[in-house]
């Protein structure tokens, strides 16, 4: 019997409207030893519910630019609107953590409980061939935030291999200064401030496993308590030559308990 080698590829889509209405969907595929496991899920946040649904078999969709939830009652369909970009974070040998941020600035129309909804959204797939544990950082930030034609997307690892990025309409920039509310890049010209943030989402990996625990023994005491937090916030974006532009951010911080180790 051939054993399959470790790999996940998710993809991640959001939504935002101007009234701060924000969805986190998700499609997933994990493969490892003789599991072959399918996932989905939406995270919610709007003015009348904040809740998840998460489902472990995956909704057949007719294109990669549409999301349909039947059991979440969740329609997305993404609108691209701008070029993407792909990095390479990480690689262990022949392994490469591929990070494709297919479509950063998306139009976005989502029916949700028989509610309609427009807005701007963002669409990503994170190749990763590596076990958690092999990845050897301890603090992962992510973020995007959209106005208009403007997209910055952010991607920062503090760890023994440490990743800086952050691309502003397609263009990459590597000096990025992180403050608790505050992202400041481009030498300082350029600055992304957070207004009143909320969190959306905040919990041990450990937690986000309860609908499988049989999952549970297949990670590690110190995986299981990585803490997940995720925001929505009112933004603004001011640069050296315009004055404040206003947006909405999704972003998130990720924790190890330490370092991940180098474990086979």
């Amino acid at each position: 019997m051939n054993l399959l080698p470790f790999r996940l590829v998710k993809t991640y889509m959001d939504f935002i409207d101007d009234d701060g209405n924000c969805f986190v969907a998700y499609r997933a595929l994990l493969t490892w030893s003789l599991l072959k496991v399918r996932y989905s899920g939406v995270l919610f946040s709007t003015d009348t519910s904040t809740g998840e649904s998460f489902y472990f078999r995956d909704t057949p969709q007719r294109n990669e630019l549409e999301l349909h939830l039947k059991k979440a009652d969740f329609f997305g369909i993404w609108k691209p609107e701008q070029q993407g970009m792909t990095e390479i974070l990480y690689a262990s040998g022949e392994k490469k953590i591929l990070w494709n941020c297919m479509h950063p600035n998306c139009q976005v129309d989502v029916i949700f409980r028989g509610r309609s909804y427009m807005g701007r959204g963002y669409m990503e797939t994170l190749d990763l061939p590596l076990k958690p544990w092999q990845i050897p950082l301890h603090t992962l930030r992510w973020g995007r935030f959209l106005a208009g034609d403007i997209s910055i997307v952010w991607i920062q690892w503090e760890g023994s291999h440490p990743v800086n990025k952050l691309y502003f309409n397609g263009a990459l920039f590597t000096d990025i200064i992180y403050h608790e509310n505050e992202i400041n890049f481009n030498g300082g010209k350029n600055k992304l401030t957070f207004v009143d943030p909320t969190i959306i989402r905040k919990g041990k990996l450990s937690g986000s496993l309860d609908k499988a625990p049989w999952l549970k023994h297949l990670f590690s005491k110190r995986i299981l308590d990585t803490m997940e937090t995720k925001y929505k916030s009112r933004c603004t974006f001011d640069t050296e030559s315009s004055g404040p532009i206003s947006g909405w951010a999704l972003y998130e911080v990720v924790t190890w308990p330490s370092e991940t180790s180098q474990v086979k």
